[in-house]
């Protein structure tokens, strides 16, 4: 979605936030803040004459993923209404004796992040539908879409999409058909080697290089591989050139013990496989106590591992 912040109909965010029936001076202070501005640059020279600003939404603003989701929501909204989508179900048998059972299913028409769209339906007509309204929206509002970025996924082979082992990030997580983590495993890979290849060049304390690790290195593989649980054979072979250069670093030989690195009173190296756990675990927890549509997936999911027990 190109422009999606910059180019916005002030008009129909108006209608949109009237529509949730938010407070008259609420909405106007909000508009009022993206309407008849000028900006300056401030150069080496001085300022520069001031120009006007294009009506819309700033993309740096505390204040833009809320008005953004506002903005989008009637679209969401009638996509589902028209029960256009992908319906996750299962039986749920509630007396074993008798196999009474009653249907539990929930329907997801989307998954939508601020302008990160993506559709989920399980028929062609249904997907044609969905995009014919979401292109008459994108029209009535002037937003701009760059469909050569559009990507399909398919488990049919009659449609061409993306190969099965190709995969799509969705907000930053990778995903395909076949479940193949190869390239997580390359991407954190590749990402740990760029990271410790520059700290190996710099003149760094240890207590820069574990923050690093700590507040960079781990974040970004905890993110990652949030539908993937690494091995631990897996996870000790992708940081080992980490530990190579930290030990080298510390002037200590490669045969050093890791034990020097994981004690809490020595350095407190935060152990990525611990930390992955850790990490599932709470989101796990997250789910089973949700009460929305995640809550609802995830005991139609659990029933249906159940049924196959």
């Amino acid at each position: 979605m190109g422009k999606a912040y910059d180019h916005v109909n002030i008009f129909q965010l108006k209608k949109a936030m009237d529509q949730i029936k938010l407070l008259q001076q609420f909405t106007h202070l909000i508009l009022d803040l993206f309407k008849d501005r000028t900006n300056q640059v401030i150069t080496a020279y001085g300022k520069t004459t001031a120009y006007d600003v294009l009506i819309g939404i700033d993309q740096g603003e505390v204040i833009s993923p809320v008005l953004w989701c506002i903005y989008y929501d009637p679209l969401l909204a009638e996509i589902n209404n028209q029960n256009l989508g992908y319906t996750v179900s299962c039986n749920n048998i509630q007396q074993i004796p008798q196999l009474n059972s009653a249907v539990i299913e929930q329907h997801v028409p989307a998954l939508a992040f601020m302008d990160d769209t993506h559709w989920i339906t399980d028929k062609k007509d249904k997907l044609e539908s969905m995009l014919s309204i979401a292109d008459s929206f994108y029209r009535l509002n002037d937003i701009q879409i760059n469909k050569n970025k559009s990507e399909l996924m398919m488990r049919t082979k009659i449609i061409k999409a993306k190969h099965p082992h190709e995969p799509t990030r969705i907000l930053g997580v990778y995903f395909n058909i076949e479940n193949d983590e190869q390239y997580l495993i390359s991407k954190v890979k590749a990402e740990i080697n760029h990271l410790t290849n520059l700290m190996w060049k710099k003149k760094i304390t240890d207590k820069h290089i574990l923050y690093i690790f700590n507040r960079i290195i781990i974040p970004r593989v905890k993110y990652w591989s949030q539908v993937f649980v690494l091995s631990p054979d897996l996870i000790y072979r992708l940081f080992v050139p980490f530990r190579r250069m930290f030990k080298n670093k510390l002037k200590f030989a490669r045969i050093a013990p890791n034990a020097i690195l994981v004690n809490s009173y020595i350095y407190g190296y935060r152990n990525p496989y611990e930390n992955q756990l850790q990490a599932k675990i709470t989101n796990f927890c997250i789910q089973l106590n949700d009460t929305g549509i995640l809550g609802r997936i995830i005991e139609i999911h659990l029933k249906l591992l159940q049924q196959l027990l």
